[in-house]
């Protein structure tokens, strides 16, 4: 006798796991830390909370969910050797589920991004999260889309804020080294995964050990180039903020790295990323006070 369908059985209890697992496939921690890091920015820089700065979090959020459930589809045959939990593999979703929902997010995300007058911006951040999926992901190039994508966040806020500050461009340079670091962060907690891959990313390049105290170096770094700026534009609150906010991000980083396992090297890329949206509202703050200044 055949058992019966569990999708037969419990449709509703089916519908809502594959609900649940397109969410997971969104990477949704990525997804909705950098829209609320564009909301934050854009509050700072338009002075106000607004339904403009929702829609910038709304669509900064969408167009990194696209990147990753098509980060997700991407790598689905790999998934199975070194993330065996992920929907796809687990078969909680299909795999043109989760390409639908990559395109339909993406789209809607280019939406908000032209409703609020960054359409190029978003484009470029969702043209950089495919070329880390469909060709950097595993060479020594990885962390190139996070040097356009990371940084693009800030602009977009402040061009949606209407700022025609030349300034804003300044967020790619002080920016890279922030989207090295959460590169590194990021990978680190896969490496072992990966090695079964031959896969042949930055950290995977530089080893565990070189990566870690990369990624700890580069957020001191990251706010320092905040700090520095903001303290010699006599703008002491963002910089002295960035200070502490690097600070306390790296020690935290490298107490997960000293601990090791999976679980702290985890929680160092959430301080990482964490750390990252407090030095993105420094540097909204820092640039809001120069463009003041200027004028």
């Amino acid at each position: 006798m055949t058992q019966p369908d569990a999708r037969a059985s419990n449709p509703g209890r089916f519908q809502s796991s594959r609900l649940s697992g397109l969410l997971v496939a969104a990477h949704p921690f990525p997804a909705v830390l950098n829209g609320f890091a564009g909301g934050l920015v854009h509050v700072v820089a338009a002075g106000r909370l607004s339904p403009t700065s929702l829609g910038v979090a709304a669509s900064i959020a969408l167009i990194h969910a696209s990147i990753g459930t098509m980060n997700d589809w991407v790598g689905r045959d790999s998934d199975r050797l070194s993330n065996p939990d992920k929907p796809i593999v687990r078969g909680v979703v299909a795999p043109l589920e989760v390409l639908a929902a990559s395109v339909l997010t993406g789209l809607a995300g280019l939406m908000g991004a032209w409703a609020t007058h960054a359409l190029p911006i978003g484009l470029a951040i969702l043209l950089a999260g495919a070329a880390y999926n469909l060709a950097l992901k595993g060479t020594l190039w990885s962390w190139a889309p996070y040097a356009v994508a990371i940084p693009s966040v800030a602009v977009w806020a402040f061009l949606a804020a209407g700022s025609t500050s030349p300034w804003i461009w300044a967020s790619y340079a002080v920016g890279a080294a922030m989207a090295v670091a959460l590169n590194l962060a990021n990978t680190l907690p896969d490496l072992e995964g990966d090695a079964a891959l031959e896969t042949a990313g930055l950290s995977h390049r530089l080893g565990e050990r070189r990566s870690q105290m990369a990624a700890v170096t580069l957020l001191i770094v990251s706010s320092a180039g905040v700090a520095g700026p903001a303290l010699g534009a006599a703008l002491p609150a963002p910089g002295i903020a960035a200070l502490a906010i690097g600070g306390i991000g790296a020690w935290v980083m490298a107490a997960g790295y000293r601990r090791g396992g999976r679980a702290a090297l985890r929680r160092a890329w959430f301080a990482c990323a964490l750390s990252s949206v407090g030095l993105a509202a420094c540097w909204a703050a820092l640039l809001k006070g120069i463009t003041e200044v200027v004028q």
